[in-house]
């Protein structure tokens, strides 16, 4: 499988360092020696390579127009984030990984492959690598304006911390993610 980076932030591709000009795209795939084993999370009967979210990025996804993506490319889907993240309010969930259950209150939830969510420096958290084996789950919640600066300040500068903020899971084998309500997922 070669990667020919074509979307609007190529997520992937630039986790792996994949260059994204077409040619140098090709001459990548091109090269023998340049594979590497990638995990994939298997969602229902599809797979995703970089995430699956549950919170304001779903939001984010679904209400970004392909419109305002060709015009205002990358910067599309933070200013659509941050509108509708001010108002996505906390919900209960149930985790259920690797065996082990735990409650929690989150604002989002992220079941990441990769690190950087194409925009570096923002990373979902620590030690995230496509390749390794594991999936990273990452629970944020925000209650107030300063939770949500914190968590943002702690992206940007990979300083993540386990707190009542932020809590980091790695899952080897299975994560499964329940509410009481319907809450929109995205994967990609």
């Amino acid at each position: 499988l070669g990667i020919i980076p074509g979307g609007t932030t190529n997520v992937l591709a630039r986790e792996l360092g994949i260059p994204l000009g077409l040619e140098e795209a090709m001459a990548v795939i091109a090269e023998a020696g340049q594979v590497v084993a990638l995990d994939a999370i298997l969602v229902g009967r599809r797979y995703v390579f970089t995430q699956v979210g549950v919170g304001p990025d779903a939001l984010m996804i679904r209400d970004t127009t392909r419109e305002r993506q060709e015009k205002l490319g990358r910067l599309a889907y933070v200013l659509t984030f941050v509108r509708r993240a001010f108002g996505f309010r906390p919900r209960w969930f149930t985790l259920r990984l690797d065996g082990s259950v735990v409650r929690a209150r989150a604002w989002q939830i992220v079941a990441a492959n990769v690190g950087t969510v194409g925009a570096p420096p923002f990373t979902w958290g620590p030690r995230i690598d496509p390749t390794d084996g594991t999936l990273d789950l990452c629970v944020f919640n925000v209650n107030r304006k300063r939770d949500f600066g914190k968590l943002l300040w702690r992206s940007l500068t990979s300083r993540h911390r386990r707190d009542e903020n932020a809590r980091f899971y790695r899952v080897k084998d299975r994560a499964v993610v329940e509410s009481s309500q319907p809450v929109l997922v995205q994967g990609d």
